[in-house]
């Protein structure tokens, strides 16, 4: 049965990479965003820089992947960093309240869409300009980020159950909206990285998983829990991402 679990997720990360789209995690020279992690120290029950004791993994249903097939769900899920990838870029989308409606849309699109970004139309640029004040060709000279509407909704339909209209737009704040093109904007001149490393997994009966993952890539802790059940685009949707205790 083990055998028959490492093949599929194998498969299935395959299968991921062929299909992925290379975007802007290709840049080499970042800036550190608003929002990192904090990596896990290396030690169990110690406490982080912030003086909050890293508690234990507690008990949790469901079978417990071995070393190789957690390595396989890394690889599957985590191990590609470039272009869209919905699993890693959600990382650093924490919602205390087990409601993806509250998960901060700002920080998980943050790195935007292959495709929609530093190529906006004059008409945009003008407009943007409007809004902020800034001259057109301060607005060139800096990164932008178009969010379509429709593409933000595909992604919250698919990754979190939920559609756009169903969130609480937490984070929308941050950006500009225009009706014309029913899209919002960000002007920024950074893309956002993180880090993270699988302490443990558990298979679910309905085949989902549950994640315990830290920003410590070489000696990671259960800092963090991801919950992931399977949907009906043959992926896998997040129901919970938070920290532990």
């Amino acid at each position: 049965m083990r055998t028959r679990k490492i093949v599929f997720l194998t498969a299935m990360c395959l299968t991921l990479l062929l299909f992925s789209a290379c975007g802007l995690f290709e840049e080499e020279e970042t800036t550190t965003p608003d929002y990192t992690y904090t990596p896990a120290m290396e030690q169990m029950g110690s406490e982080d820089e912030y003086g909050g004791v890293i508690p234990d993994e507690p008990e949790t249903e469901g079978t417990k992947l071995d070393e190789d097939e957690l390595n396989s769900l890394n690889k599957m899920l985590f191990v590609n960093r470039y272009g869209e990838n919905w699993y890693y870029r959600s990382v650093p989308v924490l919602w205390s309240s087990e409601n993806p409606a509250d998960i901060d849309l700002y920080t998980l699109f943050y790195n935007g869409f292959v495709g929609e970004c530093d190529n906006l139309t004059y008409d945009e640029i003008d407009y943007l300009s409007m809004q902020t004040g800034l001259e057109a060709d301060q607005i060139r000279e800096m990164g932008q980020f178009r969010l379509p509407e429709s593409k933000m909704d595909m992604v919250l339909r698919e990754y979190y159950g939920i559609t756009l209209t169903e969130t609480n737009m937490v984070g929308l704040n941050k950006c500009i909206y225009r009706s014309e093109t029913n899209c919002y904007y960000v002007l920024r001149n950074d893309t956002s990285s993180v880090n993270i490393g699988l302490h443990s997994a558990y298979e679910q009966a309905d085949g989902g998983f549950i994640i315990y993952y830290s920003g410590n890539e070489k000696n990671p802790a259960p800092q963090y829990v991801m919950c992931l059940e399977p949907n009906d685009f043959g992926s896998y949707t997040i129901t919970m991402n938070k920290p532990v205790g």
